[in-house]
């Protein structure tokens, strides 16, 4: 008698010898660990102000690396092609998830400042629009 394999969770994770196979919520599970290793080690060069900052710094570099990281892949292969080798994801796909994991809390005080200034020129324009400044 043979068990019933329903196709909903057969496929989550496999852990075989050489790495973690398989996706999770559609995203590549190696994707979602680099990118988390490589936000954890950025976000530890750069520190935050709390803890809930850092962690969730960490888990949205997680998730984008996970999201965005198969279609980069596909798109540098597409567009560099350094090679006529079949293994040209395979060798890539490693890097895309830490380079984006990585950039995440790097690039989140740049984007905040610069919205903050943004911000605070609409503000002004506002402001001098309406005689404020009088």
């Amino acid at each position: 008698m043979m068990p019933v394999e329903t196709g909903a969770g057969t496929y989550v994770v496999n852990l075989g010898a050489v790495g973690v196979v398989g996706t999770l919520f559609g995203m590549p599970i190696e994707a979602l660990i680099l990118g988390a290793m490589a936000g954890a080690v950025a976000q530890g060069l750069n520190p935050s102000s709390t803890r809930t900052k850092g962690i969730s710094t960490v888990l949205v570099s997680m998730l984008l690396a996970g999201a965005f990281s198969p279609v980069a892949v596909e798109w540098l292969v597409k567009s560099i092609e350094f090679s006529d080798n079949l293994n040209e994801p395979s060798l890539i796909r490693p890097f895309v998830p830490v380079l984006i994991g990585a950039a995440w809390p790097w690039a989140v005080p740049l984007l905040a400042d610069g919205v903050k200034h943004i911000w605070d020129n609409w503000i002004m324009v506002f402001i001098n629009k309406f005689g404020g400044d009088k």
